[in-house]
């Protein structure tokens, strides 16, 4: 309750690393202990911050990169309350900033890593749902922009594990939708 009372107060944003606290970190920590109704509390939280961004400021890459993240973590909160349809259409939504904010600046890996990760959330949802041949279509879109993450820096290690992974999955998922 904290939380969301400070943040309506902030009227010219000024509380951005407050907010991203409860968007990435809070999220995080609430989540892999199971306080699902914190969580559905801080997202809600965050996204209250979010709605008082005056048009200027809510038609920022920043800020959609921001909501493009709520929405994945909104879609991992549905997943695990069991709400799947809601968590499709949140996962969905997120891809969708994703790839517009990459299509726009082919040269900012974050946002090309974003396209990633919400084409990776969409094939894990899929897979858990036993849709693996939608599972499968998603993780195939991950390759490609991954690897080209990891050429323009060999020595990053998350690139190279997100790369890892992708490929792992990758296997799995073809071999469940050849069954």
């Amino acid at each position: 309750q904290h939380t969301a009372a400070v943040l309506r107060a902030d009227d010219d944003q000024s509380l951005t690393r407050l907010a991203n606290y409860v968007l990435y970190d809070a999220s995080d920590r609430l989540l892999a202990l199971g306080s699902l109704s914190l969580i559905e509390a801080a997202l809600a939280d965050f996204a209250g911050w979010m709605d008082h961004w005056p048009p200027p400021k809510a038609a920022e890459s920043q800020a959609q990169r921001e909501r493009s993240v709520w929405f994945n973590r909104r879609g991992d909160l549905r997943v695990a309350q069991g709400k799947l349809p809601e968590a499709e259409r949140y996962f969905a939504q997120a891809l969708a900033i994703a790839q517009r904010l990459a299509e726009s600046d082919t040269a900012n890996v974050a946002w090309q890593r974003d396209v990633f990760v919400s084409h990776m959330r969409l094939a894990l949802f899929h897979e858990s749902r036993n849709s693996n041949r939608e599972a499968a279509d998603h993780a195939l879109a991950g390759p490609a922009i991954i690897e080209r993450l990891a050429a323009l820096d060999p020595s990053n290690a998350k690139w190279r594990r997100d790369l890892e992974n992708c490929r792992r999955d990758i296997a799995r998922l073809q071999s469940e939708a050849s069954k």
